[in-house]
């Protein structure tokens, strides 16, 4: 059975893939020159130096997320003693009214997108573009869905980076 698949979703797929597939080859192409595969090398270590040149290249788009709402658990050991050292008291709630106002009168703006099912109610994202740094933010509080020792308003994680692809994405997703 074959179905005709057509539209932004469809396009935007076929575009991730391209671009997935040219970064495969460009990997593979570096393993051949760094003769990462040699005989008598055992497969674990091959595959591990392979997974660390992908790392180097950035061939897979590692998405960095500062899990702020494990803060609210109050275990000292989350927090390292060199960041602990560094930018001092870590406190176990981060409120977005605060950090928004903070952020606005540094003239750094804020957007809100869409957050797609099944966090739709539970959990406001806003994006900063220069930056391309998301925050996820409790939207209300669901027995299942959000974390209990956290409030509404409370930022619950600071993600980066979203490119404005995938805020596009998530905008036609949540419409559609």
């Amino acid at each position: 059975m074959t179905s005709e698949l057509s539209g932004p979703d469809e396009d935007a797929r076929a575009a991730g893939l391209v671009a997935a597939q040219e970064k495969a080859v460009a990997l593979f192409a570096e393993v051949e020159t760094r003769e990462l595969v040699t005989p008598g090398v055992a497969e674990r270590e091959v595959s591990d130096r392979i997974r660390d040149l992908a790392n180097e290249m950035s061939v897979r788009r590692r998405t960095r997320t500062l899990q702020v709402h494990r803060l609210a658990y109050r275990d000292r050991t989350l927090v390292n003693n060199v960041l602990r050292a560094r930018y001092g008291r870590f406190t176990p709630r981060l409120r977005f009214e605060k950090l928004h106002r903070l952020l606005t009168r540094r003239g750094v703006p804020l957007h809100e997108i869409p957050e797609p099912s099944p966090n739709g109610p539970y959990f406001r994202t806003f994006w900063q573009p220069d930056s391309q740094v998301a925050l996820s933010v409790i939207g209300t509080y669901g027995e299942y869905s959000t974390p209990e020792n956290l409030r509404v308003g409370d930022v619950y994680s600071v993600q980066a980076s979203m490119a404005a692809e995938e805020v596009e994405w998530r905008k036609v997703r949540v419409a559609g």
